[in-house]
């Protein structure tokens, strides 16, 4: 700590100026700014005492999802922020460190980290999220980082270069050599393999996903059935139990013993008096837990996949914006089991239904900040959370730790969004120690490949 702090620039003296670059309508944006909380005595700008605590919650009130610090870690020691990862993560946002040598464009370190991290960035930012890159100063290294970026995402370079030096004008007096723009191409969003072995394990993360959602809910909320929320897995047949026993009877081929078996859930759920006017007669998020062995089945087959989802949801939860839930959802797994990149897998804009499930398809989550996600257990805040966890996430295990972050009382939201990120990352994403000792392994692996043998 500096002695006589009240004499240097700080966060309340100076607000954290964020440059803000923007990339496409559709995208999010990327903020580039001088390194949050530093304090500098011979910086060339003045002497700054900045507050670290300040800066970051003007940071997550801008809208980042995630900090990137390009600074290495004896400059972050030097400016006396050594400890901004904790403090970034405190904040609900993600840290990426880049570190990278003052004065330079790239490296060796830098690169082995953006081979990792520039995909996960381009998702995020693809998906309506904004991101934040800072450095020392925020003029030089953050900001060629910000060009990169705007590359990779499909922006011309000379274009590129122009946006970040106009909401960054410092940086125009260190721009990008034209043999390093020259080693920057564009990367499109890969396509996912499409042969028979990536399609099962999709098919079988969806699964999967939905079981271990489930069980990480429940393990970490451990609690009493009695205490468990209305509709969700512990106050009626678990979200797997589910999910398998309608599987089986598709395995039978018999839709007759399906549409029985959902007939026998519905008088479960109308006996409890308590339970069925707030469960089966409004757009409760129950609906949404079996969709899986539906869209494993019928991928190939749309028209007969929304027969299937529209029958079986209205036997349960007839009001219409659950069954555009389930409509919904339903084709967005059979995409991310067939194959799609998850762009096109999590925005539909031109579904036709009700209005609230329309915009949620449509991408109302796109961006959102974490308080702004609702979690009443109604059918449209929950796919819009679980759609908003996934993509909000670089992995299965945070868009799931996200999910049960957001409500811990809820186990359906980490239920759903298991399905939806299995279904998008596949079982081989799933960390085995969540599924290493979780029952009914077996049947999973045996039920997802009966259930895409040709009916």
């Amino acid at each position: 700590m500096f002695e006589g702090a009240a004499i240097y620039n700080t966060s309340v003296t100076h607000p954290l100026d964020i440059a803000v670059v923007e990339v496409a309508p559709s995208h999010g944006r990327i903020g580039v700014s001088a390194c949050p909380g530093r304090k500098q005595l011979n910086a060339p700008s003045g002497p700054w005492y900045r507050q670290l605590d300040i800066d970051l919650n003007d940071i997550r009130n801008w809208g980042a999802v995630a900090v990137i610090t390009v600074a290495q870690q004896r400059e972050l020691l030097d400016l006396d922020v050594g400890h901004i990862e904790s403090e970034v993560r405190a904040r609900h946002m993600d840290w990426v460190h880049l570190p990278l040598r003052s004065g330079r464009s790239t490296g060796w370190l830098h690169e082995l980290h953006w081979a990792k991290a520039g995909p996960v960035l381009r998702a995020w930012i693809r998906h309506g999220f904004d991101v934040l890159i800072h450095s020392r100063a925020g003029t030089h290294r953050a900001a060629q980082l910000a060009v990169r970026l705007l590359i990779e995402l499909g922006i011309p370079q000379r274009d590129a270069v122009r946006r970040v030096h106009s909401a960054r004008p410092e940086a125009a007096q260190s721009a990008p050599s034209p043999a390093h723009l020259a080693a920057i191409k564009y990367c499109p969003e890969p396509w996912p393999d499409t042969g028979p072995a990536a399609v099962a394990d999709r098919a079988m993360g969806a699964l999967l996903g939905l079981m271990v959602g489930e069980a990480q809910a429940l393990t970490r909320a451990a609690l009493p059935a009695d205490q468990a929320p209305i509709d969700s897995p512990q106050s009626r047949l678990s979200a797997a139990q589910d999910a398998l026993a309608l599987a089986n009877r598709l395995l039978q081929n018999s839709y007759a013993d399906t549409a029985d078996f959902i007939g026998k859930r519905r008088s479960q759920l109308m006996a409890a008096p308590e339970t069925s006017q707030r469960v089966v007669g409004r757009a409760s998020d129950g609906c949404l837990l079996r969709l899986a062995p539906l869209a494993i089945r019928f991928h190939r087959d749309r028209q007969a996949l929304r027969a299937a989802v529209a029958h079986q949801t209205r036997r349960t939860h007839p009001a219409p914006e659950a069954v555009d839930a389930s409509l919904g959802l339903a084709e967005i797994l059979a995409d991310a089991i067939s194959g799609r990149p998850a762009t096109m897998v999590l925005s539909r804009p031109n579904f036709i239904g009700t209005d609230a499930i329309a915009a949620v398809l449509a991408g109302s989550w796109r961006g959102r900040r974490r308080t702004d996600i609702q979690t009443s257990g109604l059918a449209r805040h929950s796919l819009e959370a679980a759609l908003w966890a996934t993509a909000r996430s670089a992995s299965f295990d945070q868009a799931v730790t996200l999910a049960i972050g957001l409500n811990s009382k809820n186990p359906v939201l980490a239920a759903l969004t298991g399905q939806l990120s299995g279904a998008l990352l596949g079982a081989r994403a799933i960390p085995t120690r969540w599924r290493r000792d979780l029952p009914l392994h077996a049947m999973i692996h045996s039920v997802t490949h009966g259930l895409l043998r040709p009916s």
